[in-house]
């Protein structure tokens, strides 16, 4: 597993910031050198030949934007998921059905977002919950990059319930960097979010999430006010329910 270099994190709500300089292994990863799959409901090192989707039930490229198992650079060689959005930007991602969430959501990525113009934003992973709870019509969580300054944010999505709330996670993230999202069903509901193991964000939802199905999609989901092409890259994804 190759060294990447130090991001600076923002601990919401606090003032506290900190680097971390180093990638440690999703949880799974045997020595950085591929995952131990057999206990995850959903398990991706994109070392395989195509098709592309393989394990997942769906996937998308519009307009040029284009999905390909890719050599070039990757946590557990020898290929990674290269994501590469056109100018003018299209939509390009893997999409999976999830078993109903009693209790928890857990998905895990490698990722590494490549050079983007300073204008940018793009949702590159997303979970959808399956049941919205009333008044709400739907409810996702996102990941996406932010312009000016460049971050890496949640997006809390609640249509017909509150519309869309961010936290700002980290700014500034070149290289593979691991991240974890962990989703509880209850009340209250909660998110947790990890980078690199360790704690970037810990929030009560605005809503309670019933037991519910889940959509879990990664790659450009949405591509707003670019100006050039962007890409981005995954690797080692895991998913599961609980």
């Amino acid at each position: 597993m190759r060294a990447a270099a130090a991001i600076l994190v923002i601990l919401c709500g606090c003032d506290r910031l900190f680097a971390l300089d180093h990638v440690d292994p999703i949880d799974g990863d045997v020595d950085g050198q591929g995952l131990a799959c057999a206990a995850h409901e959903l398990c991706d090192d994109f070392d395989r030949e195509p098709p592309i989707e393989g394990l997942w039930d769906k996937r998308v490229e519009m307009g040029g934007a284009a999905l390909v198992l890719s050599p070039t650079d990757s946590v557990s060689a020898p290929n990674s998921l290269l994501v590469s959005v056109p100018y003018p930007p299209n939509l390009a991602y893997l999409e999976k059905d999830l078993d109903s969430a009693s209790t928890s959501v857990n998905v895990g990525v490698a990722l590494a977002l490549e050079p983007m113009d300073a204008t940018t934003e793009l949702d590159l992973l997303a979970i959808e919950w399956g049941i919205a709870p009333a008044p709400c019509t739907g409810v996702s969580f996102i990941l996406v990059t932010q312009a000016q300054p460049r971050t890496l944010a949640l997006q809390e999505t609640y249509t017909g319930c509150g519309g869309l709330r961010y936290s700002t996670l980290v700014a500034d993230m070149p290289g593979f960097h691991t991240v974890t999202v962990s989703i509880s069903v209850g009340t209250p509901s909660s998110i947790t979010i990890e980078i690199d193991r360790t704690k970037v964000l810990a929030k009560d939802l605005a809503v309670s999430l019933p037991p519910a199905p889940v959509k879990f999609r990664i790659g450009a989901q949405y591509v707003g006010g670019a100006t050039a092409p962007s890409s981005l890259r995954f690797d080692d994804v895991t998913a599961d329910t609980e």
